[in-house]
């Protein structure tokens, strides 16, 4: 069995622990594995049930852990500040598991959560 045979890995981008497409709650509750920083996990509030498995130190640990994981049948969910294609972590999980491995709810970036702040934007008034 390889890395693209397993489960899909939904990967869900938030803002102060808050997903914005409801497609996005459901993979966060309905994981068995969900990763992210330990401050990700406190505001996301993954269930009870799940494994919650803090993003520090080597990817390649992480990653290879994930492999283990889905081998056995998890549900892996990895949680990222934001729009996680925008510079985030896309692209790493990308490279190892395949993009088509990879269900993305993305958030508002940093950037444009700025700019809405700042009132920029295309239709901003001048």
């Amino acid at each position: 069995m390889t890395d693209r045979d397993c489960a899909r890995i939904d990967v869900v981008g938030l803002v102060g622990g808050n997903s914005f497409d409801p497609r996005a709650r459901l993979a966060i509750d309905d994981a068995t594995v969900v990763v992210g920083s330990s401050r990700q996990l406190e505001l996301a509030q993954p269930g009870p049930d799940a494994q919650h498995m803090v993003l520090t130190g080597s990817l390649d640990a992480v990653f290879d852990a994930i492999v283990q994981r889905r081998a056995n049948g998890a549900r892996v969910c990895v949680l990222a500040s934001g729009d996680p294609g925008f510079f985030g972590i896309v692209r790493v999980l990308a490279e190892r598991f395949g993009a088509d491995a990879l269900a993305v709810y993305p958030a508002p970036s940093a950037i444009s959560l700025a700019f809405a702040r700042l009132g920029c934007g295309a239709d901003a008034p001048r």
